[in-house]
């Protein structure tokens, strides 16, 4: 317990939400990296920071950590850890950075 409140201790200092949400991740991602596994009791979290509510849940099966973020307008952003990789998705809501990514390139499109 005294990880997660030193964990909601650091993410409570952050001023943009998602950049706490990152940050709890990446501490508890840290914390099963580095073979703390026997003192990470922690199986699920339920975690209320600036209007966001986060859960935690730390599969031992999978090494997988999944943190699910939901704001009071809906929307949800989900973060799993897989050893050291890292899958993001945002769900009811439209990407963060827009679709400027996947414009086609010019010259692409289809000739009928």
């Amino acid at each position: 317990m005294r990880l997660l409140r030193s964990i909601l201790a650091l993410a409570a200092l952050l001023a943009a939400p998602l950049a706490e949400a990152v940050l709890t991740a990446n501490v508890l991602r840290d914390t099963i990296q580095g073979n703390q596994l026997a003192r990470f009791d922690l199986v699920m979290a339920r975690i209320r920071i600036n209007h966001l509510q986060y859960t935690a849940d730390y599969l031992p099966g999978e090494n997988t950590i999944r943190i699910h973020i939901t704001r009071l307008d809906g929307t949800q952003y989900m973060q799993a850890f897989m050893g050291n990789r890292l899958a993001s998705a945002y769900f009811n809501a439209p990407q963060p950075y827009g679709d400027s990514r996947r414009r086609p390139r010019k010259g692409n499109a289809k000739r009928s």
